[in-house]
């Protein structure tokens, strides 16, 4: 028996929906803690010749949001606030 796994990858609109918990902030948070990580472990198993049959279909409407510059911008700010916060944490709970 074969096996595939198939993955569905969507969205809702929130590109300009303030933030937390409805708006963009939820998108960057999706990003970073789901399409980031498969992005990378698809790209190491493809790097290291392991066959991996995997579909993953993305909807147009999160595409959409991940190619938009201000979705782009808004999530490279996210992820630096995410790192001070951490690095704060570090030096806080030493």
């Amino acid at each position: 028996m074969k096996f595939v796994l198939v993955l569905h990858a969507h969205m809702p609109y929130v590109r300009a929906h303030g933030v937390w918990p409805f708006g963009e902030e939820t998108l960057y948070e999706v990003m970073a803690e789901t399409y980031l990580p498969l992005a990378r472990a698809l790209d190491r198993l493809w790097s290291d010749g392991v066959p991996a049959p995997i579909t993953l279909g993305l909807t147009p409407i999160l595409l959409e949001q991940l190619a938009d510059p201000d979705v782009r911008a808004g999530f490279v700010r996210y992820a630096e606030d995410r790192l001070e916060r951490a690095r704060a944490d570090l030096e806080r709970y030493r």
